[in-house]
């Protein structure tokens, strides 16, 4: 009897070892961590019919306005002044932007540009259960059709989504005919202003890079990273061929552009080859984006002649002498 309950107990413990910790081992005995299969969320093939937006981001109120839904947005960020057809509230921006601001305004969805506002105040949003779709800022043709497409479908009009789409395609089938046969090495610096002594360029990285790339020219800026500071001597390095600015960035001068020195020094401005679109055309990788290539590309290639703009070392008067710039013609040098 003994000897039975003594086989009987090893019995027992081999059987409790092999249902113990199975963990995988290394080469020296060391327990790994069992493998663990990650399900994959993927997205829903519908959404619901959202009725109450808020929309924080240029880019975003643009597409959803486009796509025919403005009538749901009940808040927009304070960042952008360029909807006056938008008669809603604004909800802050930034540091400025508190998920208190925009649960006031009973949202059922927020949508919003990447870093448009931090995560804590995007994490108590979705406490409340409030969906939060975050887009990411593009630079390529891809992404911007990518954004178009990802939004459309959240709204439920992937047909007018489709649409937008197919829009931009045709655009950019225009551009590449413009661009046809021709390599040429004209480079273009985009400059940012807010009056005279702000004035920023546009290195990679940025939504502006990625339009003059798909206009055919080159961003002489391109050894900078970001929006960055634009001094005198920077544009003397630079030393672009064309200058691309916003009628605000002008306005901001308020007709003192003369003190803008970086600008009124540089040899393109001297050209008057300056391109002007509006700053909502020149920021956003979204809706408009073959829209806007297609101007720069249209003024670069077809048109190649440019509006003098005023230069002065002094304020202007009454009997500030007439400036005669160069030819305004640009020559266009082929590679080949």
């Amino acid at each position: 009897m003994k000897t039975f309950t003594y086989f009987y107990l090893i019995f027992i413990s081999l059987a409790l070892w092999a249902c113990g910790d199975n963990s995988p081992q290394n080469e020296q005995g060391e327990k790994q961590a069992p493998n663990v299969v990650e399900i994959e969320t993927k997205e829903p093939e519908t959404y619901p019919k959202f009725k109450r937006i808020v929309c924080l981001g240029e880019r975003v109120i643009e597409a959803v306005y486009a796509l025919g839904d403005s009538s749901k947005i009940v808040a927009i960020d304070r960042s952008y002044d360029v909807f006056p057809y938008l008669k809603v509230p604004k909800v802050g921006y930034k540091s400025t932007l508190k998920a208190s601001y925009i649960l006031k305004h009973r949202p059922d969805a927020v949508f919003m540009e990447a870093n448009i506002a931090n995560e804590e105040e995007v994490a108590k949003l979705k406490a409340k259960n409030i969906p939060c779709f975050v887009f990411e800022q593009g630079g390529d043709l891809k992404s911007a059709k990518g954004f178009v497409k990802s939004i459309s479908k959240k709204l439920n009009k992937e047909k007018q989504g489709q649409k937008i789409v197919a829009q931009i395609d045709e655009q950019f089938k225009e551009v590449s005919q413009i661009l046809k046969k021709r390599k040429d090495s004209l480079r273009v610096l985009y400059v940012h202003a807010r009056g005279s002594q702000a004035l920023m360029l546009a290195g990679a990285n940025t939504a502006t890079n990625g339009l003059i790339l798909l206009s055919g020219a080159k961003n002489a800026a391109n050894d900078y990273e970001g929006m960055e500071r634009l001094s005198q001597d920077e544009m003397a390095y630079i030393n672009p061929d064309i200058l691309l600015m916003s009628q605000k960035s002008l306005d901001s001068f308020e007709g003192k552009i003369y003190e803008a020195l970086p600008l009124t020094s540089s040899f393109a401005y001297r050209m008057g080859r300056v391109i002007i679109l509006e700053e909502s055309e020149l920021l956003n990788f979204g809706v408009n984006v073959g829209k806007s290539a297609l101007k720069i590309a249209d003024q670069l290639y077809r048109k190649k002649s440019y509006k003098p703009l005023p230069l002065s070392p002094v304020p202007y008067t009454q009997e500030t002498p007439t400036v005669t710039s160069p030819s305004t013609e640009l020559e266009i040098i082929d590679e080949n």
